[in-house]
């Protein structure tokens, strides 16, 4: 009787159900295996089969073979081993003054999103690195992978060549880039397995953002009812797979792991449930000259600006609108202009009550570099509520051009505005944030303080030099 059968078992019944998938996946692949092997070479055979592999055949051959044939077949082996070993020095050697030539200085940047000729406005805290990438001597060139069957070539907001195609080209792409660094951003379990052996041939970088990283229970207020009953399951099932991938990548030593905030690195090493090896803390960079710093006015704050995305629940878009009808309430509120940027499913619903006003202004669209620094510069006071944030971007990009900050004292938030440079009100608190905006309103020195120590806090904490230049020491390191 197996002493094993009773115990407990450690992992959950998701767990299980993909440890059997995979048992069964891999003993097909391993029947496949020993198919293709007797169409393989010898010595390709001996070169390419995984350890356990070898002792199997080394128990086989000792059992069945005479004394001279073993000690032929230990001579071939024995050829074979130091043409191998030959074979992964001069391979190393090659890889080695790879990096250290022009194609070690050219970074292929595999993203989710990254905005576009074509309009597209995701990725844009990928996109404020590319220039300080290239200022650096560095080629850069963007992949995104879609589930478009064909290759599409396009010129990113920044010129550099962006690369739309199904992830299962990432290869071609490489070399169709010349690429001698990997810069992967947000690693899943598709682009891990597709990219996991490029890894042991390039320099490889990858940075942490969020969705990646987390359970999907934390922002389940993104799902309706429906969503959770019918893909409930799926999402689990994604959380393990992301957790495995992850624990993979957190304990090579190989790659470079880079968290956007502490708060970031926490979460996700909860979540792999293992820690990162000679992982960093590098905050997605806030360029001061992109949201310069422009000493505002007293008036400047009644001026307030919104801009949110209206697709998910955890940017709080309800609470935005609930704070601006808890303002209504009070005296002086005509006074104040309001202007609110974004789409989403939530636009029309989250927008409807704030209607009536005239001295609120709808904007139904999402709005790039410039456009953000002009409404940055035309307000005194950023309305950025949210559930949850890894690092808050658009909260440093407003603080650099001296906007002060309201938002909610949740997940990384705290990390990145204290006291002295912004409002935090508690987690779903709209009354909170409210009377953040009153304090400033009613309090012009308050206001005047805070929007210096704000952009001082920004450029401090989150300017080129302490974040996008500690990246590119990483690939100057890569290409020694």
């Amino acid at each position: 009787m197996d002493p094993d059968r009773n115990r407990p078992s450690k992992f959950s019944e998701i767990e299980m159900k993909l440890l059997e998938d995979y048992a069964s996946r891999l003993n097909s692949e391993i029947i496949e295996l020993r198919k293709q092997v007797q169409e393989m070479r010898i010595d390709r055979q001996l070169r390419s089969f995984p350890s356990w592999l070898f002792r199997r055949i080394k128990r086989i051959l000792k059992d069945r073979l005479s004394i001279r044939t073993k000690n032929r077949i230990k001579i071939l082996l024995n050829w074979l081993s130091n043409r191998a070993l030959k074979q992964s020095i001069g391979k190393a050697s090659r890889y080695k003054s790879l990096a250290s030539s022009k194609q070690g200085k050219s970074i292929l940047i595999l993203a989710h999103n990254y905005p576009a000729s074509d309009g597209n406005y995701g990725g844009q805290h990928i996109e404020r690195r590319v220039p300080f990438y290239k200022a650096a001597g560095f080629d850069v060139s963007i992949f995104v992978p879609t589930k478009n069957t064909t290759k599409k070539i396009l010129a990113g907001n920044d010129g550099s060549p962006l690369y739309l195609a199904p992830l299962s080209q990432i290869e071609q792409i490489v070399k169709q880039t010349n690429a001698g660094q990997l810069a992967i951003h947000s690693p899943t379990p598709d682009i891990y397995e597709v990219t996991k052996n490029l890894m042991l041939d390039l320099p490889t970088h990858i940075w942490i953002h969020g969705f990646e990283a987390r359970n999907w229970r934390e922002l389940i207020s993104d799902f309706s009812a429906e969503e959770i009953a019918k893909y409930g399951k799926r999402f689990d099932i994604n959380n393990v797979e992301r957790q495995w991938a992850l624990s993979e990548l957190f304990t090579n030593p190989d790659i470079n792991k880079i968290f956007v905030s502490k708060y970031m690195r926490s979460v996700a090493e909860e979540f792999a449930r293992t820690p990162a090896l000679d992982s960093q803390v590098i905050h997605n960079v806030i360029d001061s000259n992109l949201f310069p710093y422009i000493p505002k006015s007293e008036e400047m704050r009644t001026h307030i600006c919104s801009i949110r995305n209206f697709e998910k629940r955890n940017y709080a878009t309800d609470l935005m609108s609930q704070t601006i009808l808890n303002l209504s309430k009070m005296p002086w509120f005509s006074k104040l202009s309001i202007e609110i940027f974004g789409d989403g499913k939530h636009f029309e619903q989250d927008t409807a009550s704030l209607l009536p006003f005239k001295n609120v202004k709808l904007n139904k669209s999402f709005v790039g570099a410039v456009l953000l620094k002009g409404i940055f510069l035309r307000n005194g006071i950023g309305l950025l509520p949210t559930r949850w944030d890894s690092q808050g971007m658009l909260n440093g990009e407003a603080m650099s051009s001296g906007v002060v900050p309201i938002s909610n004292a949740v997940t990384a938030i705290p990390e990145f505005i204290g006291e002295t440079e912004g409002m935090l009100a508690d987690p779903e608190n709209s009354e909170q944030l409210a009377d953040g905006i009153s304090k400033l309103v009613e309090n012009p020195a308050r206001f005047l303080a805070m929007s210096e120590s704000a952009q001082v806090r920004a450029r401090n904490q989150c300017g080129p030099k302490v974040t996008v230049q500690r990246e590119i020491d990483l690939f100057e390191k890569a290409c020694l």
